[in-house]
């Protein structure tokens, strides 16, 4: 009777548990700082290492080129860059060592917003766009490469046409 008892006593306490209300955080930017013209989005440069930091890369064919900086390490042996191609005909990626210009790092796949890849690829390439969506290019390696292990930071241009 004891357990029954108890349980009773502690499901009544976990049912009558009440949300606490909700915080709103009023905007506080002045009337004359507010536009209700679009942001515009930076070109050519981004932070540091963007291959590390979260974030989403929208592309418009023929106006956005890109530099991202990106760096493999002895345990990171492939970088992943997100793309947003909203629309065009072709992507053009470039991959340039910063310091070791014969290095060993290539663009390895390209990911489609269908979920299918291919690749590998050098460190260059033109890839003929069929798909709107999300693009994901990884940067590493040739594994096939009798250089051995490579690390070093590179950077990677797209531009979409």
């Amino acid at each position: 009777m004891k357990p029954f008892l108890l349980f009773s006593v502690l499901l009544c306490c976990a049912c009558n548990n009440t949300p606490a209300p909700s915080k709103t955080i009023a905007d506080t930017t002045p009337a004359a700082a507010k536009s209700d013209a679009p942001a515009t989005p930076l070109r050519d440069t981004l932070p540091a290492d963007t291959a590390r930091q979260p974030g989403l890369v929208t592309l418009q064919p023929g106006a956005d080129s890109v530099a991202l900086t990106g760096e493999l390490t002895e345990k990171d042996r492939s970088r992943t860059f997100t793309i947003n191609v909203p629309a065009g005909k072709n992507l053009y990626a470039e991959v340039t060592p910063v310091v070791a210009k014969n290095a060993n790092v290539r663009i390895n796949q390209l990911l489609m917003p269908d979920g299918s890849a291919d690749g590998p690829f050098g460190r260059s390439l033109k890839y003929p766009l069929q798909q709107k969506g999300r693009y994901s290019v990884i940067v590493g390696q040739n594994l096939m490469a009798g250089d051995g292990k490579w690390a070093g930071k590179f950077i990677l241009k797209l531009r979409v046409e």
